[in-house]
């Protein structure tokens, strides 16, 4: 997922997403892809807007599996593995997104994995493969700021109930 822009069309950023997720489809004809965001804007969500690009570029609707419930990150790491836990066939996952939202939606994508098995009481048998960015130019070249840091921890903390302590 990325926002959509204030018309409810796909903004560059999403459409950069959906390219190397094509590329992810086609070498690996077996794999499927979950469009997730859920935020409307003119009555479109994120997730309706993707799949619609995603079918005109010859992606299977079959290949599509749906969560249009997320407003942010961390919803869309929490309702997309939520949804991922229903559906037991699948066993591994790779994030697509741009670099510089990678080591952030990794975090969380992994805590919402976490707060599942905690919630379960069991050990969840997926994993995650490897992740796919778009080097978007920013990423690796400041470190990331203690604002980044603190977002991220607060977020990964809030979905086990409990909060993140910063100095």
């Amino acid at each position: 997922g990325s926002a959509l822009s204030s018309s409810g069309t796909m903004t560059a950023t999403l459409e950069r997403r959906l390219k190397l997720a094509v590329k992810a489809l086609d070498a690996y004809p077996a794999s499927m892809v979950v469009v997730t965001g859920g935020k409307p804007k003119q009555g479109n969500t994120e997730a309706a807007v993707m799949k619609a690009w995603l079918v005109d570029h010859g992606v299977q609707s079959s290949r599509i599996l749906t969560e249009d419930k997320s407003s942010n990150t961390i919803s869309n790491a929490k309702n997309t593995m939520a949804l991922l836990a229903g559906l037991p066939q699948y066993t591994s996952y790779t994030l697509i997104t741009d670099a510089g939202h990678m080591r952030r939606s990794s975090v969380l994508f992994r805590a919402a994995t976490m707060q599942i098995e905690e919630r379960t009481g069991t050990r969840w048998a997926i994993t995650p493969v490897s992740n796919l960015v778009y080097p978007d130019m920013e990423a690796g070249k400041v470190p990331l700021s203690a604002s980044s840091v603190a977002s991220t921890a607060t977020e990964a903390a809030s979905l086990f109930g409990v909060r993140a302590e910063h100095q």
